[in-house]
Parts: C-alpha cells; structure tokens; sequence
C-alpha cells in the first residue's frame, strides 16, 4: 500500500486518501533505490535517486540503497562500489546502505532469498498464499 503522506507529498489537494494506511503507518516511512551493478550509472537511476532522496528528506524518512544483483549474467565487476561512489559524487546520500547498516540489511538482493522464502512458507501455513 501506499504511504497517505506520500501522496498527499506528490499531489497537493488532489483530494483525501486517507483509505489507502499502509501497514507500517505509524513507523518511518522508507524509499529506496534500486540499481543493477551492470556498468555505468543509468540517468534514470540518478533521476529517480534525485526525487526519492529529496521525498525523504522532506518526509523525514528512511532512504536505503539496496543493490539489484540477482541478474549475475549481466554483472560487472566492481560496479557496487562505482555506483555506491558516483551516486555520492552526485549528492544522493542514503541513510542505509552497504556502507551504512541498519534495520533494512542486507543490501545486496542476492542476500534476501531466505527473508522471502520464510514470509512464502508462512503465507503457504496459514493458507494465505495465491495459488
């Protein structure tokens, strides 16, 4: 679900939506970006971070780098630590990070399969998975 103050954040009196509580309401929000560590640094990536960080900062919220490296296919090498670096260099600054742990660890998607296939085996319990 979505975060009320987000929206209200991205579309200023454009009526209540107040129906639409997240889950985690009374916590701090968290936006996060996402890159593949395929190369260079993509424009889009850094116009994404751009928005996110400065929603973030606006709402007081969490702003965490999660590293896309699922794909092994298409990565390169060292380009973690590029990204993490020009990213930086570019004033998007998180406040989790691979660098900079906290309650959103690990960072690197690769290193979450056993946070999904718990929730999956949970949700499959108590019958609440779709089939």
């Amino acid at each position: 679900m979505v975060s009320t103050e987000i929206i209200d954040y991205l579309l200023p009196g454009e009526g209540s939506f107040s129906g639409l509580n997240n889950k985690k309401s009374k916590d701090k929000p968290t936006f996060r970006l996402a890159p593949s560590p395929t190369g260079q640094v993509h424009l889009g990536t850094l116009y994404i971070g751009l928005i996110n960080l400065k929603i973030a900062q606006k709402m007081g919220a969490n702003f965490i780098l999660r590293i896309e490296d699922t794909d092994t296919s298409r990565e390169v090498a060292g380009a973690a630590n590029y990204l993490i670096r020009k990213l930086a260099d570019f004033g998007i600054n998180f406040t989790e990070s691979p660098l900079i742990p906290g309650i959103n660890a690990p960072y690197f998607q690769s290193m979450r399969s056993g946070l999904y296939i718990n929730v999956a085996r949970e949700l499959l319990a108590s019958g609440n998975a779709y089939p």
